[in-house]
Formats: structure tokens, C-alpha cells, sequence
């Protein structure tokens, strides 16, 4: 028995299985799932930036706080409202996702799915921009107790920033692998 003909009859068997089809009532359910969470989770955040926009505001125009605080609340405030703004710009027309074909939802969770790349690498140096402003408003112009405790923050804050990195790397490489299979799935709806 000649072993190539045995390799032969093999791939010629298993080109010969069917191929399953591609179900789009699927793909909709799931794209359309995933926006529904994605507009939960927008809609979560403009808001709690907003609480937060409004507690930065309320802490500044009271009359004990220090002029060094309120620079600092100030900007934080300012810093959330432009990150907010950005988040928005970000997102717009990805939150709606009715009367649209299955093709044309594929190509808005490849535009979703890129866009929350960007989203996090973003999230992730606005955190560490505010940290270290924070921490150097700590170091410069603080009383020595709080100076003390800056070796504190150091210890806690630099494991979890840490943590986070680790954490969009790796939510990045799950993204770009979403991204590869909602691409080979749009090239298998628009056909040969």
C-alpha cells in the first residue's frame, strides 16, 4: 500500500465535509448583545463622571479647602470633563446598532472592537497621568505626614497601575483576535 495515496484519500475526505453554514440571525443576536452592554456601560460611566465632575465642583467652592486643593480639584474636574467628552467622541455612531444588515453589524463591531483598543490605552494613561499628578502634588506640596505617606501610595498604587497595564495588554490581544475573526467572517458574507 502506497502511504501517499493514504494521505491523498485523507485530504480528499476531509475537504469533503461539509462546511457549516454561517448562521447571521446569530451574529445579530450577539453583535446587538454585545451594543446593548456597550451603551449600559457608556451611559455607566457619563454618569458616574458626572457625580464625580459634580462632587470636584461642590469640594471646590467650599470655603476651608486650601487654594493648593482646589488647583487640584479643579483640574481633576477638568481632566474627567475632557476625558468624558473624549470617551463620547470616541463612541459616536457605534451605539446603535438597529435596522442594520448582518454584514453592516459586522463592520460596526470591527469599528466597536478597535475603538475600545483606543478606548483603554487611553483609560489606562489618563489613570497614570492623574496618578502621578496627584503623586507630585503629594511630594512638592504637602505637610511631612502626608509626605510620609507617600511611600504608601507608591506601594499601593504601583502594583495596581501595574495590574492594569497587564490587564489592557492583555484585553488588547483578545480585541485584535475579535478583530481577525469578525474580518474573516465579513469576507465570508460578502462571498467568492
Amino acid at each position: 500500500m502506497d502511504p501517499n495515496l493514504d494521505w491523498k484519500a485523507l485530504g480528499d475526505t476531509w475537504r469533503d465535509q461539509p462546511v457549516p453554514a454561517i448562521d447571521p440571525e446569530a451574529i445579530g443576536r450577539e453583535i446587538r448583545r454585545r451594543g446593548r452592554r456597550l451603551r449600559w456601560l457608556v451611559g455607566a460611566e457619563a454618569l458616574f463622571s458626572a457625580l464625580a465632575i459634580g462632587l470636584c465642583a461642590w469640594i471646590v467652592q467650599r470655603p476651608e479647602i486650601s487654594s493648593v486643593d482646589r488647583w487640584v480639584f479643579i483640574g481633576l474636574g477638568a481632566v474627567l470633563a475632557v476625558y468624558q467628552a473624549g470617551v463620547l467622541w470616541l463612541r459616536r455612531r457605534q451605539l446603535r446598532d438597529d435596522g442594520r444588515s448582518v454584514a453592516d453589524l459586522v463592520e460596526l463591531e470591527i469599528r466597536r472592537t478597535r475603538s475600545g483598543i483606543t478606548y483603554w490605552r487611553i483609560s489606562l494613561w489618563t489613570a497614570m497621568a492623574l496618578w502621578l499628578g496627584l503623586a507630585l502634588v503629594v511630594w512638592f506640596d504637602a505637610s511631612d505626614t502626608l509626605r510620609r505617606g507617600f511611600w504608601l501610595m507608591i506601594a499601593i498604587n504601583g502594583p495596581m497601575m501595574l495590574a492594569a497595564a497587564v490587564f489592557i495588554w492583555w484585553r488588547g490581544r483578545r480585541s485584535l483576535a475579535r478583530i481577525t475573526r469578525f474580518e474573516a467572517l465579513r469576507d465570508q458574507l460578502r462571498g467568492p
